[in-house]
């Protein structure tokens, strides 16, 4: 999925993608698989950037503590990323604005 942040409209633009996300890493060295993602969010421009706010919802499977038998476990997530442009970017397009 790309998309041009000098291209969203002012009101911004929806997304409803399926993400194949496959295996994450943990902070403690264990992969965790997961199927794929449902993300469902809007990406409005802003000054420096863009900020996508939505929500992630899936399924990973994980190893029960107590047994160890692999089990699958909701995922769901609401967030808030900033996507912001590197300087040298955003002098490049207030230079051709003028």
């Amino acid at each position: 999925m790309l998309f041009a942040i000098s291209e969203l409209p002012p009101e911004g633009t929806w997304i409803d993608e399926m993400i194949d996300v496959g295996s994450i890493k943990w902070s403690g060295g264990d992969a965790v698989e997961c199927g794929a993602v449902h993300l469902v969010g809007q990406v409005r421009p802003t000054s420096r950037g863009a900020e996508l706010r939505g929500r992630l919802e899936g399924t990973a499977k994980v190893a029960c503590v107590r047994c160890l038998v692999e089990t699958e476990q909701p995922l769901e997530a609401e967030f808030l990323l900033y996507l912001h442009r590197v300087q040298e970017q955003m002098d490049a397009e207030e230079g051709q604005e003028t």
